[in-house]
């Protein structure tokens, strides 16, 4: 009964073990890492400063910063972005660190920045092959680049590959709920949800409503008990996406009457 408390409850064991050795840096790291995994994001991120003051060199404190400044909670890019690349010289083969910073450079820093994030998804996908949810945000990623793209043959490749993605991490998935069965892996898997969710928002703001929609839909595929939540926001972004095209449709419709009045205008004349 006792170990159960201890597994149940661990937070104020890590209180206990930061008054004990308030400047451990591992300590503050894993620490961090529970309250990501329970979504206190701001707490998250005073416990991976202070591991990264009392240990400049822990990755796993440079990488979780990273991502946690990237949300729409903070929007701090160049901060985050300094971060990420600190762990990404530290540990070069890191993969979850180069998708961090392939997502980082395909939303933040614009159309610029595009090689770098295709650079970072591919090394991302080098040193993890089997990860499903890089294969799925690199389909979204070569989307957006197909759906920008003035070359047909570049667009149809772009969107070939795309598919060739999604599918490869659909096999994963299904082999890894095959392997594991259900209830495995499941604080691995809350995390990957809410990484899908905060980069959904993101994209909403961006107004890549179908893009944000993409992601929602794996979503709630990875984690049924937040479909509730996930339906919510696809709402909230079909919404935005009627409003944005009723705003296109009024502006448009007013463009063509003043160029309908300067016509006229010019005949009269």
């Amino acid at each position: 009964k006792n170990m159960q408390t201890i597994a149940d409850k661990p937070e104020p064991h890590f209180v206990v073990a930061l008054q004990l050795e308030p400047q451990n840096s591992r300590i503050h790291c894993m620490y961090g890492i529970f309250l990501m995994q329970q979504e206190k994001l701001d707490a998250a991120k005073t416990h991976f400063e202070k591991a990264i003051k009392y240990d400049p060199h822990n990755v796993v404190s440079l990488n979780n910063l990273g991502w946690i400044l990237s949300t729409t909670h903070y929007s701090q890019y160049q901060e985050a972005k300094n971060y990420l690349l600190s762990a990404a010289q530290l540990a070069p083969s890191n993969a979850l660190v180069h998708f961090n910073l392939a997502r980082l450079f395909a939303h933040a820093f614009g159309d610029e920045e595009v090689d770098n994030a295709k650079r970072y998804y591919l090394a991302a996908l080098m040193h993890d092959a089997e990860n499903a949810h890089i294969h799925f945000f690199y389909a979204l990623f070569l989307r957006f680049i197909a759906s920008a793209a003035i070359n047909s043959n570049a667009k149809n490749q772009a969107f070939i590959d795309a598919k060739q993605h999604v599918q490869k991490s659909d096999a994963l998935l299904a082999q890894q709920q095959q392997q594991h069965g259900a209830g495995t892996g499941e604080e691995d898997a809350m995390f990957a949800v809410q990484s899908y969710i905060e980069h959904a928002k993101i994209l909403k703001h961006e107004s890549r409503f179908r893009a944000a929609m993409f992601l929602l839909k794996r979503a709630t595929k990875l984690d049924i008990t937040r479909k509730r939540e996930i339906q919510d926001l696809l709402k909230q972004i079909q919404t935005a996406e009627n409003e944005a095209n009723k705003l296109k449709r009024v502006s448009v419709s007013k463009n063509s009457k003043r160029t309908s009045r300067k016509a006229s205008g010019s005949t009269f004349m």
